[in-house]
């Protein structure tokens, strides 16, 4: 029975290699994952927010133009088991332009209600940092546009945490800037959209596909033996 030695340098040389291989296999499978978010608004003529056009944009956290993507929220719950009483969204392209940056500054609070945000129909929102006690609070800003005072409301559809981080929320709204004209609208957001970002935005996923880890590990079977054959040349 023939055995294959390896000296010392060889085998250091080998685990390097094969190092290479697994966080090369990591990075790669990593790649295919993406937070995104899509924002609708279908402003009425005379709305100040969308200047009566209709807005359809989604922000993917791999599209190398986006300059801003924070979603944030104010937990009241606990570490394990978060509850906000306050979700911001916040989204810009570069390079900033007011005309071309699609920048958005979303707002739903309950803080002023005193509890936490739940799935259902909130009314009578008004300015979110303004809201008094007893009102629900509501701010969506478009195109470096927001309004001094709105009414409105906005109902949740959805709203998951993971990792002590928004993972998916969905709600529409109607918001009035100073007594004008009704923008409509729906926000959705989801922290691991992979099959969405195809679908939507296929300019951020990259141009080959993701190898399958089968695909990987046969790649990496193929180096593994090359690497032996050559070491077993500088053996003999």
């Amino acid at each position: 029975m023939a055995f294959l030695y390896f000296n010392p340098e060889q085998s250091m040389n080998l685990l390097k290699t094969l190092k290479a291989l697994a966080v090369m296999g990591c990075f790669t499978a990593a790649s295919s994952y993406a937070s995104v978010a899509q924002l609708v608004l279908d402003g009425t003529s005379g709305d100040y927010i969308t200047g009566g056009k209709t807005i359809d944009n989604i922000y993917s956290s791999t599209n190398p133009l986006l300059a801003w993507n924070l979603e944030n929220f104010q937990n009241i719950g606990t570490a394990i088991s978060p509850e906000a009483d306050s979700l911001s969204f916040t989204y810009m392209l570069k390079p900033i332009d007011t005309s071309t940056d699609e920048y958005a500054s979303l707002v739903f609070s309950t803080q002023a209600l005193g509890a936490a945000i739940e799935d259902g129909t909130y009314s009578n929102a008004v300015r979110a940092s303004s809201a008094p006690a007893g009102d629900p609070g509501l701010s969506i800003g478009y195109a470096h546009r927001g309004c001094d005072n709105s009414t409105g409301n906005f109902t949740v559809n959805q709203l998951t945490f993971a990792n002590d981080k928004i993972d998916q929320f969905s709600a529409s709204f109607n918001q009035s800037c100073d007594g004008g004209p009704v923008m409509h609208g729906t926000f959705t957001y989801n922290a691991d959209a992979t099959m969405a970002v195809a679908d939507a935005t296929p300019f951020v996923l990259p141009s080959h596909p993701v190898p399958e880890p089968e695909s990987i590990a046969l790649f990496g079977l193929g180096m593994l033996s090359l690497a032996i054959a050559r070491l077993r040349n500088q053996a003999k």
